[in-house]
């Protein structure tokens, strides 16, 4: 498949938390891909939370007046995340 770069304006609170939550998919993949394992796993988990969403959701307060100032810009930043958790996951497809 051919594919094109091209450079999009998101929000950016928007995509910062998204994106937050996709590395934070990808880590919890990572975790439990042998299986659960309460020892190894919740640490991981826990350390993947605070690296990931904490920083995240710093501006979630701005999160509301994203959506009123630029609904494109909002929704693209969403549309992109969606992207980033697919890529996460993709390998977990059977």
């Amino acid at each position: 498949m051919a594919t094109k770069d091209v450079t999009v304006a998101v929000s950016k609170e928007s995509y910062e938390l998204g994106e937050g939550m996709a590395n934070f998919i990808g880590a919890m993949k990572a975790a439990l891909a042998d299986g659960f394992q309460v020892g190894e796993d919740i640490p991981l988990l826990v350390s993947a939370a605070v690296t990931n969403l904490v920083p995240a959701v710093d501006g979630i307060t701005d999160i509301g007046a994203e959506w009123t100032e630029d609904r494109a810009a909002f929704m693209r930043a969403w549309a992109l995340t969606g992207a980033l958790v697919l890529e996460k996951l993709k390998d977990a497809e059977p």
